[in-house]
């Protein structure tokens, strides 16, 4: 009896380390832990090992049989849930929601390697260690029966203390949530809440969306708290369609002075000089007026048909496309190819640093001077399982991505949608898909080929090419398959049809390691020894660096150059924390901060502009250099306009937002929503002004996000 005593104990202590594993990757002592909520977290941890123990008896009871069997099946599985969910949540910063256990567990193969690397730490270990031990205790020199010391109405008895004692606890933790919630309500999420009951919650709902927030009442009050924000009725199109035309007070299309880099490629003498560098920013990091760059009136997305107020035609001025192609150093007469550039886990942080950008990245910060427009402060709303194909899916589609919910590759391939993809094939463009890694992961085959992907190179076809080289375990290496898909387009350009290829790198995903084609400098590496995985990221990233800057040389100096655009982003942030001290917020902003940047050979005056912009504004964007007619569902915005679209998130309760003029976020107040004013860049500054939260604008943001994901689980972007 006492063998099995202390097994149900080592268990308990199995699911308390890797619940404190949770409160570590938080950076938060155990007493701040406790306070923000884990007690109650550990009280439902009690519960699930009760309901457990409950479970076994009362087979043993019904059937006479043992209940050991049952009981160390069903620990393995709540075990191997919050284990799980500790990883994924020290990769994502995000529980481990049901639908990514159902779309995503084929992933688990492809993933061991990052899952590995996550689980060495003591906590895990120990939780492991603690479980095996519950498992060998209660199965080695134990009667082979394992009948319980107790008679009939005793088991009974057991059964019915167990359950009601289960019932206190889930009552009490249910108490304590709330209080927990006041201070922090994402993490006190993490921290109470029992995995294997959010799955059985989810297991059990009846409606995958909530239409409470559909209803009539909630509708009339957001109408009148925002004129003309909604068309009435209840399609979630609507919604979108009032996001994509809502405009912050005194913002709109018309962009600001211009203010140019010095030393740039126009006609002005200062253009022979050479171009200079990314200027170290001051420490203020004060943010400026943006340049204004011509074609912000070039492109107009006109809505075609009330019943679906997204579908849309795209209207071209004709002479503000030739203008912009003028600044891109572009020709006006005939059609461009173009090239989105995804750089798998590229933020901005690293990029712009001041002292880290000018070791890890000083080849692509130099071109990125000489021929880009580069927008500082873009944004990505994808983290969580299938970030790549969410930033793809957001990049191209102009939507975005399904916040909160499966991914639209992943579980919705046939979503009615009109992409980048169909755009440039209803003008006559080839459009290509290119990566050193297969074409079938995350279901990119089937929703490329249904939204009009006409060819795929991956890695069978590189292979075939004579490349081999690895860097990691994610696909070939990115350097030679960028020099062979510089041939590739190169062909494809000589056969006469323009292009459009999207190019997705692979050698930057986790997980990371110091490889030697990515030296550190010696300060930077000595600086990062007590940061092994940031030193693993910024060693891959130092490659990315290389294998990016050698691409864009060959191709300047190939005929392609003249009559290409590419458009280079990061396909998503990353959690991975950083040797530096940060700030909740700005380690919150490093994750979902991307770079996006315009890059032509001929770039008549490259420019920085700092207006918050959305992966959900590069097709836009893009369709202005293109000047093409065509239909559409997008709800982006052209970022040469000078008013891009909000970056939204959401996770559990708790929504963050960035407009030009608020910063907002739940989780840093007691109460409500903490709002700053971002008069200098959030991602480097830690002081911020404090500003007002508007309610109506959080609500609609709200509203738009539970649109969003009704609109991709209902297939209501567009009609059939």
């Amino acid at each position: 009896m006492i063998r099995r005593g202390v097994s149900v104990v080592l268990f308990f202590a199995s699911l308390a380390f890797l619940r404190f594993e949770i409160a570590s990757t938080l950076n938060l002592a155990p007493a701040k832990a406790l306070k923000l909520g884990m007690f109650a977290g550990l009280l439902n941890d009690i519960s699930a090992a009760l309901a457990l123990l409950a479970i076994a008896a009362l087979w043993r009871t019904v059937f006479g049989a043992s209940g050991r069997p049952i009981w160390t099946g069903l620990s393995a599985f709540l075990f191997v849930a919050n284990l799980a969910n500790t990883l994924y949540f020290r990769f994502f910063s995000t529980r481990l929601d049901w639908w990514v256990v159902v779309h995503h567990w084929r992933d688990l193969f492809t993933v061991s390697d990052s899952a590995g690397t996550l689980g060495v730490t003591p906590r895990v270990i120990l939780a492991v260690a603690s479980f095996g031990a519950s498992v060998v205790l209660l199965w080695t020199h134990a009667p082979p029966s394992f009948a319980w010391p107790i008679r009939p109405l005793g088991r009974g008895r057991l059964i019915g203390v167990a359950l009601a004692f289960e019932i206190l606890l889930i009552a009490a933790a249910g108490q304590l949530k709330p209080i927990a919630n006041k201070w922090d309500r994402t993490t006190s999420v993490i921290l109470t809440d029992q995995i294997l009951s959010v799955w059985v919650h989810t297991w059990f709902r009846i409606k995958t969306v909530d239409f409470e927030d559909n209803k009539y009442e909630r509708r009339k009050a957001l109408k009148e708290a925002l004129p003309g924000a909604f068309a009435g009725g209840d399609n979630p199109a609507e919604t979108l369609a009032a996001f994509r035309d809502w405009r912050e007070p005194g913002t709109g299309d018309q962009p600001t002075a211009i203010s140019h880099q010095p030393g740039t490629n126009g006609s002005s003498p200062a253009s022979r000089l050479p171009p200079p560098a990314f200027p170290p920013r001051p420490s203020s990091f004060i943010l400026r007026p943006s340049p204004t760059v011509p074609g912000g009136g070039a492109v107009r997305l006109v809505p075609t048909d009330p019943a679906w107020p997204l579908l849309s035609r795209v209207e071209i001025d004709k002479d503000a496309v030739g203008a912009l192609r003028d600044y891109l150093g572009m020709p006006r007469d005939r059609p461009l190819n173009f090239m989105i550039f995804f750089w798998e886990s590229l933020r901005t942080f690293e990029l712009l640093h001041p002292e880290l950008g000018p070791k890890i990245f000083p080849r692509l910060r130099a071109i990125l001077d000489k021929h880009a427009i580069l927008f500082t402060h873009g944004h990505s709303s994808s983290i969580t399982a299938g970030q790549t194909v969410r930033g793809e899916f957001a990049a191209m589609c102009s939507q975005i991505s399904n916040v909160g919910g499966a991914a639209e590759y992943v579980a919705h391939p046939g979503i009615r949608a009109f992409c980048l993809q169909s755009y440039f094939k209803e003008n006559g463009y080839e459009n290509l898909w290119i990566s050193g890694f297969v074409k079938s992961f995350h279901n990119k085959f089937v929703f490329e080929s249904l939204h009009g992907t006409d060819v795929f190179f991956d890695e069978a076809y590189f292979r075939e090419k004579g490349i081999s080289t690895r860097i990691g375990k994610w696909g070939l290496a990115d350097k030679p398959v960028l020099e062979e898909t510089l041939r590739l387009l190169e062909a494809r350009q000589a056969a006469g049809r323009p292009f459009f290829a999207h190019f997705i790198t692979i050698s930057t995903h986790h997980p990371h390691s110091v490889i030697p084609e990515g030296p550190l400098p010696p300060d930077l590496a000595e600086a990062t020894a007590r940061k092994p995985d940031y030193q693993a990221y910024l060693s891959r990233l130092k490659y990315a660096d290389d294998a990016t800057a050698n691409f864009l040389d060959l191709f300047f100096a190939s005929p392609l150059a003249k009559d290409t655009v590419i458009v280079g982003l990061g396909d998503h942030g990353i959690t991975t924390d950083t040797h530096l001290p940060l700030s909740d917020t700005q380690r919150r902003q490093s994750a979902f901060r991307i770079p996006i940047a315009i890059i032509t050979a001929g770039m008549t005056r490259p420019a920085r502009i700092e207006n918050p912009v959305h992966q959900a504004d590069v097709a836009p964007t893009i369709a202005a250099i293109a000047g093409l007619p065509g239909t559409v569902t997008w709800i982006g915005r052209n970022m040469l306009s000078g008013d891009g679209t909000p970056w939204l998130y959401q996770d559990g309760d708790a929504i963050y937002y960035r407009t030009r003029e608020r910063l907002c976020q739940s989780p840093a107040s007691k109460k409500g929503v903490f709002c700053v004013r971002p008069s200098r860049d959030p991602l480097f500054e830690r002081s911020q002004s404090r500003v007002a939260e508007d309610p109506k604008e959080t609500e609609f943001f709200r509203s738009v996000l539970r649109a969003n994901r009704e609109a991709v689980v209902l297939n209501r972007l567009a009609p059939p």
